[in-house]
């Protein structure tokens, strides 16, 4: 692992000290990583909403509504799975 120093106004500091005393981290560094995860996630769905809209619109796109909504529950799914993972 690499190790990385930055500064932080008292505040946010204190917010991150009472984050880990609730006990839903065990140390500032998962809670940092928790967040980093967190917004790499989100840019991922951005990602994959942009994408899914472009083909959706794609004049060669051919899909019946059922087909739509089966490739979004597909989709619901798989995040689920990766949320119950993370």
């Amino acid at each position: 692992m690499t190790t990385i120093t930055f500064s932080l106004p008292e505040a946010m500091k204190e917010f991150i000290d009472e984050r880990v005393a609730s006990g839903e981290y065990g140390t500032v560094s998962e809670y940092v990583r928790a967040l980093v995860r967190s917004e790499q996630i989100r840019i991922a769905k951005e990602w994959l909403d942009d994408r899914l809209m472009e083909g959706l619109q794609s004049p060669v796109a051919d899909y019946r509504p059922g087909e739509i909504r089966e490739l979004l529950e597909q989709i619901r799914q798989q995040r689920s799975e990766q949320r119950k993972q993370a």
